[in-house]
Order: C-alpha cells, then sequence, then structure tokens
C-alpha cells in the first residue's frame, strides 16, 4: 500500500474531521486512482508543535477549518482542545505525528477549480472516497511524495486493514 504524508493537523482533519480534498502541487501517477492510501501524520517542525513554524500552520489550518464548518475551541488546561461541527459534533483535537491514522480511496484528481472548502487554489485536488480511520495510529517513519509501506509498518497496518480496528470516519 502507498502512503501520503501530510502535516499532522491535515492528517487530523482527514482521519477525525471531514475534510475528503487534499491539495499538491503535484499529479499521482493515474495507477493511484481508485486505490487506498495510508494517511500518514508526519513529525511536527523542528521545536514541536509550539514552535512558531507550528503555530504559523496552525493559524492556516484553523482559519481553513473554520471556513469547512469546524468552530475550534481551546477549552481550559485540563480539557483538550477541540473542534465543534455545525450539528453540534464534538471532536477533541489529538493529531498524531510520526503515525499512520487512516486509509482513504483516492478517487479523483483534477488541476480544475473546485468548490470545496478545504481546497486552496492553484494545486492539484486529491478527492477521497471512503475514509477510514484507525483506531490506534500505526508509527512509521514518513517521505516526501507517495510512498511505499513495507517492512514492520506494513505488518502492522496490515492487522489494523484486516481486524476490527477501522472507524467510519463521517
Amino acid at each position: 500500500m502507498y502512503a501520503l504524508t501530510l502535516h499532522p493537523q491535515w492528517a487530523f482533519a482527514v482521519s477525525h474531521l471531514d475534510k475528503r480534498m487534499e491539495n499538491r502541487p503535484w499529479r499521482p501517477a493515474d495507477k493511484h486512482l481508485g486505490t487506498y492510501l495510508a494517511i500518514h501524520a508526519g513529525r511536527w517542525p523542528r521545536g514541536g508543535p509550539r514552535s512558531a513554524e507550528a503555530q504559523r500552520g496552525m493559524e492556516e489550518f484553523r482559519a481553513i477549518a473554520q471556513r469547512a464548518g469546524w468552530r475550534y475551541a481551546a477549552e481550559s488546561a485540563l480539557t483538550p482542545p477541540a473542534f465543534y461541527g455545525a450539528d453540534g459534533t464534538r471532536v477533541a483535537f489529538r493529531p498524531a505525528a510520526g503515525a499512520i491514522v487512516a486509509v482513504a480511496e483516492l478517487t479523483a484528481v483534477t488541476a480544475d477549480p473546485v468548490y470545496d472548502p478545504w481546497a486552496v487554489p492553484q494545486c492539484y485536488h486529491w478527492r477521497f472516497g471512503e475514509v477510514l480511520g484507525l483506531a490506534t495510529p500505526v508509527p512509521a517513519v514518513g517521505q516526501q511524495r507517495l510512498w511505499l509501506v513495507t517492512g514492520q509498518d506494513a505488518i502492522a497496518l496490515a492487522r489494523f486493514v484486516a481486524g476490527a480496528c477501522l472507524r467510519r470516519v463521517r
């Protein structure tokens, strides 16, 4: 199975929110259309999630999530931050890093402008169909572009995909 590494917050949006559009400056090979990709949450930038670089990325993420109908709330020191959907759904914001968090079906890719709150202009828009979030993330070292999940990572991922450890995501 091939995998796609995203920043942790974007992988969270695919696995826990309703993000079904990934934006990339490049088009995948046609052989990947109609297949399932492992969604990998990459590591946080140097300095971790509180670094200036990570915080800039989080600001952009929160703005796009809000455009998609998700309200962000940092509740208190004892309660983790969360996103609230228009229907009142509460999703605790606990993004994994350095792990495969979901499996998503790549159904289409287009460079045409599309209306989707998660889309950004001047990119290839990768459309995901079915998304299955892993109940427990599978630790893995990611790579840039699409990469083949191999070795122990592949064995661990196969156990999750074959077992009842999958949950449907919105």
